[in-house]
């Protein structure tokens, strides 16, 4: 074999792993990497030699998915982003060595395989910072955000990219069988220009899209406790009564707040609420979503019925002394359990409402009393 045409292989072959290794977390050492995907391409190529007697035209890069083998073994990533990843590496690389043959075939007074080693080396020299620095990170953040959508996006992304590489595979085998004409270098460079263009207009739908979902999550946030807010109440409660499932609903209202803001100030006003909203989320935990409905009023809601010496943990705020902004006033709290037939949302929320003003109004009365 023609020793441009082992070295072209091998540049290949180097630029694939180095951008796989870019992309992906190590499980072992380098050297030990470096060593184990040494071997297996010695393997490979020798295989490979044996099996095509073409062997340096192409013909043989369809078996570049085999080393997908060691990569599963090496990688701490999942198999399906290292077989996306390894796809668009291999789609790179491809393209490379089409362009390079076809435009060296342009060139006949020169030695078609030092030509084809001359423009495939050109091409690395011109594109790797744009592809590290551009196109990696954009299909990589592709890859990360699969999981928020769902699973069948995985497929299609897995789908495009193999048929992106057959594509390329193919066309350039069909290519091979004819005279080399500028037509040809166009034509390669059109398919590529698609490819990336399609790829940067999926990158675009789903940065977008997960920004205004973001935006939609914190449209449901309140932004001083984290906890959901009076519109994400709102519409957890259409979907239990839905459902169709009893659940318990809680009301809590802190007693005496106006005199923590007048006495101590707002600030630590604020702090009292975010002190107060961690620690009932601490304590329904597992039980029940916490919401702030306005102001110094929190709701909770804990499908089926309350667990035994909830509403009691509530009430005592047992851990208020942890880095408590100040001392802990009391709590009023409301309960009522739900059962179907549902009344409408607003009914529920002013029947829980009247039942915390009638327990704190009796634990007033009874203030005065032993006063």
């Amino acid at each position: 074999m023609n020793p441009s045409t082992v070295i072209l292989l091998f540049e290949m072959l180097f630029i694939n792993l180095v951008s796989i290794n870019f992309c992906c977390q190590r499980k072992y050492s380098l050297p030990i990497t470096i060593l184990t995907l040494f071997g297996f391409s010695c393997l490979m190529f020798v295989f490979s030699s044996r099996l095509f007697p073409n062997f340096g035209s192409g013909q043989s890069i369809v078996y570049g998915f085999l080393y997908l083998l060691p990569f599963f073994i090496l990688y701490e990533e999942k198999k399906v982003w290292l077989f996306l990843v390894t796809c668009m590496c291999w789609i790179y690389t491809i393209l490379a060595f089409v362009l390079s043959i076809q435009i060296s075939r342009l060139l006949p007074a020169f030695p078609p395989e030092f030509c084809h080693l001359l423009m495939q080396t050109a091409f690395y020299l011109l594109t790797l910072y744009p592809f590290f620095k551009w196109i990696i990170p954009k299909y990589l953040f592709l890859v990360q955000n699969l999981d928020h959508f769902d699973r069948s996006y995985t497929w299609c992304l897995g789908c495009s990219c193999f048929l992106h590489y057959f594509i390329l595979w193919f066309l350039h085998l069909i290519l091979l069988e004819q005279p080399g004409t500028l037509l040809h270098v166009l034509l390669v460079l059109l398919y590529t220009a698609l490819a990336l263009i399609t790829y940067l207009i999926l990158y675009r739908m789903m940065r977008d899209s997960l920004r205004i979902h973001q935006l939609e999550q914190l449209s449901l946030q309140d932004s001083l406790t984290g906890l959901g807010n009076r519109t994400r109440l709102i519409s957890d409660l259409q979907q239990l009564l839905a459902k169709n499932q009893k659940f318990s609903i809680l009301f809590m209202d802190l007693d005496h707040f106006k005199e923590i803001n007048d006495h101590y100030g707002h600030i630590v006003g604020d702090r009292y609420l975010q002190h107060f909203a961690e620690i009932i989320s601490r304590i329904l935990s597992g039980c029940g979503e916490v919401y702030r409905f306005g102001g110094d009023e929190f709701v909770a809601l804990c499908p089926n019925t309350l667990p035994p010496g909830i509403m009691e943990q509530l009430r005592a705020c047992q851990d208020w002394a942890d880095d408590a902004p100040c001392p802990f006033n009391q709590v009023s709290i409301g309960s009522v359990a739900c059962h179907p037939p549902f009344p409408d949302i607003s009914q529920i929320l002013q029947a829980v409402d009247h039942r915390m003003y009638e327990m704190k109004h009796a634990r007033e009365q009874q203030g005065r009393t032993q006063a």
